[in-house]
């Protein structure tokens, strides 16, 4: 971890200035769309509570009850476990995650830690106090142990428990097979074992939150069927299915990794590597694969030991546009935001039958723009994790 002693002056203006976001209301300045602190953690709370009629407050349990659940089943044991504490808990995990953030930067200049945890998209995710922030926690467990071969059997705890919180960390699986690819072991079966039992018993559930489970369409939404929803728009039904081209488009950047090729992956740390194919694994598979909020694009984190130490030894400008890249699509929300407020877009929308004109159509553009640049960082984390994949299978 960041040493305090040596960072003490960095740490006070950190929580400083997280103390003055939230304490004088700032975060509502932020294009977070929402007015209700850490709503997402109180819906869980207030779902239980409703289900077994428990005392609550303010809210009313029709409007609740009316619609499934959109979580998986398993988080209202937990709040049944824990019910006194549930509630306040998320204090404390957004504490561990501030705190666990500070890793990924001990190495970095302060200002790339400070930019990425008070971006929209971290703060997105603080905000609603969406319980993403416990699978976050989970995965970064999951990555300490799997680094030390005496706890390297323990990593299968979080990986469990992740998995079964929110379907989308059963894609690190990937990560147990790349070390000594040809050996097989009792952890690969172990693994393998827990993949496949997850998917035969929760499979079903998770379908049916995917379906009910109102993300969005274009708004703080990290999906590659977004640019294909605008182009449907523009165009007028011309009924594309969405999960079809995202797939095909997945397929293309696999196979175009493959004509690219970087050296001297041999002198960067593996556990940078680890952590690298960790969230490339998460980020990569939910943008094709999944609808997910732009708070899921906070586990590149993950990937920025690796890169920023590539920058330096590879020594080429183009890792430095992909460091650029991925800063101002953390940041590229206000414009949207902001856009929309000065063309008053929701007045727009619900004045006038079609809402495409020059204003709605420069904000088209702008949003396509992001999506394109979240196009081509998933290409970037495809071809460096492709290349990091080669490099460890050509050692054994």
């Amino acid at each position: 971890m960041m040493n305090f002693v040596n960072n003490y002056k960095y740490f006070f203006c950190f929580l400083a200035c997280c103390l003055i976001l939230f304490n004088f209301d700032l975060w509502k300045y932020y294009p977070l769309y929402s007015n209700e602190l850490f709503g997402d953690w109180t819906y869980i709370y207030n779902y239980y509570s409703c289900l077994n009629n428990l005392e609550i407050q303010i809210v009313t349990c029709e409007s609740i009850l009316q619609f499934d659940f959109v979580y998986p089943k398993i988080w209202l044991k937990i709040v049944k476990i824990i019910y006194p504490f549930f509630k306040e808990s998320i204090y404390l995990f957004i504490f561990f995650y501030l705190i666990i953030s500070f890793n990924f930067f001990k190495d970095l200049p302060k200002i790339y830690h400070f930019l990425f945890l008070f971006s929209p998209i971290s703060i997105l995710l603080i905000q609603r106090g969406n319980n993403e922030i416990l699978i976050f926690l989970l995965v970064f467990v999951f990555f300490q142990t799997l680094n030390y071969k005496k706890f390297k059997f323990f990593s299968v705890i979080p990986y469990i428990i992740a998995s079964l919180l929110k379907i989308y960390p059963l894609s690190l699986v990937i990560i147990y097979f790349i070390e000594n690819f040809k050996k097989i072991s009792l952890l690969k079966i172990i693994v393998a074992l827990v993949f496949l039992t997850i998917i035969y018993l929760f499979f079903n559930e998770f379908i049916n939150i995917k379906n009910s489970y109102n993300v969005g369409k274009v708004t703080l939404v990290y999906s590659s069927k977004t640019i294909f929803f605008i182009t449907n728009f523009i165009f007028k039904n011309l009924n594309f299915n969405y999960q079809l081209f995202s797939t095909i488009g997945l397929i293309i950047f696999i196979y175009l990794s493959f004509k690219i090729k970087i050296k001297n992956f041999k002198s960067i740390k593996s556990d940078k590597e680890i952590a690298f194919l960790i969230g490339s694994a998460i980020l990569v598979s939910n943008f094709f694969l999944n609808y997910s909020f732009e708070y899921r694009f906070t586990y590149i984190i993950f990937t920025f030991p690796f890169i920023f130490d590539l920058k330096n030894i590879i020594k080429k400008k183009i890792i430095i546009y992909f460091i650029i890249l991925i800063y101002s699509v953390l940041w590229f929300e206000f414009l949207i935001f902001y856009f929309k407020e000065i063309i008053q877009f929701n007045e727009i929308r619900s004045n006038q039958i079609d809402i495409l004109n020059l204003k709605t159509s420069i904000l088209g553009i702008i949003i396509i723009i992001k999506n394109i640049m979240y196009w081509i960082i998933n290409f970037g984390l495809i071809v460096l994790s492709k290349n990091i994949i080669f490099n460890k299978l050509n050692k054994y």
